[in-house]
């Protein structure tokens, strides 16, 4: 059986300031699952969805237009208000040969199901814009009948998540 030990804040804030000075945990898209079934950059895709942008597409009539795409933000407000609760819940085994690199994996976990959540509910702590008639009819185009923001394919939501650097 596992003996586990529970950390007080104190203890937690001193093993995430010794990962921020010797691991680093990236999060995002990522190269492996970088590109789809359509030809698109899951990574680029991510980045209009994240920041806003103008792209191309079709309108009503089918002609090719240029069009804005706001900002819906999959991980810069999402995880700033939900990591540190998940970070709270850590508990570390005692047996741990490499408790920072076991709270590095526990938080690049945390931060690729923080992201799964925001795609679920369109947005922690910002609700997303709803879709652009553009998008529905591009949707029902192809068969989808969905109105939530990014679920189409499920690929830009499957292409996150993290690396442990030491």
């Amino acid at each position: 059986m596992d003996t586990e030990i529970k950390l007080d804040i104190k203890n937690l804030k001193t093993l995430l300031q010794n990962i921020e000075k010797n691991v680093s945990v990236k999060v995002g898209v990522l190269s492996a699952k970088d590109s789809r079934s359509d030809g698109e950059s899951n990574s680029k895709l991510a980045h209009l969805h994240e920041f806003g942008g103008t792209t191309e597409g079709y309108n009503s009539k089918g002609e090719e237009t240029t069009y804005e795409v706001p900002a819906r933000s999959i991980v810069t407000v999402a995880l700033p208000l939900e990591l540190p609760k998940k970070a709270q819940s850590y508990t570390p085994t005692k047996e741990s040969l490499d408790p920072l690199g076991d709270m590095s994996e526990f938080l690049g976990m945390q931060s690729v199901e923080i992201i799964h959540n925001n795609f679920a509910v369109s947005g922690i702590g910002r609700k997303w814009n709803p879709i652009s008639y553009m998008t529905s009819m591009m949707r029902i185009n192809k068969g989808n009948y969905s109105n939530k923001p990014l679920i189409d394919t499920g690929q830009l939501e499957n292409s996150f998540g993290y690396e442990v650097i030491k």
